[in-house]
């Protein structure tokens, strides 16, 4: 019976369905990960694409390295990347 017990689930550590999961949820059991987090490229990159948080350029900008080429554009409002190879 001991052993059944000690191993039922917890349900405070069960594991959410897949999804979208707020980043505020971390920070309880994460701190210090959280902070390093908090205000990086990679925290920066995971806001909503807007005018304030989209910082490059969607004016129908092109890159391209010589192997392939990339076309930034806005349409109806959304910001999209096309990219092709070059050859």
């Amino acid at each position: 019976m001991l052993l059944l017990i000690a191993c039922s689930r917890n349900s405070e550590h069960d594991a959410a369905s897949p999804g979208f999961v707020d980043n505020r949820l971390c920070i309880d059991c994460h701190p210090a990960q959280y902070e390093q987090w908090r205000g990086s490229h990679h925290d920066l990159a995971m806001q909503p694409a807007n005018e304030t948080t989209v910082l490059g350029n969607f004016a129908d900008a092109v890159y391209g390295d010589g192997r392939m080429e990339a076309l930034f554009y806005r349409r109806e409002g959304r910001y999209f990347v096309k990219t092709e190879d070059a050859g």
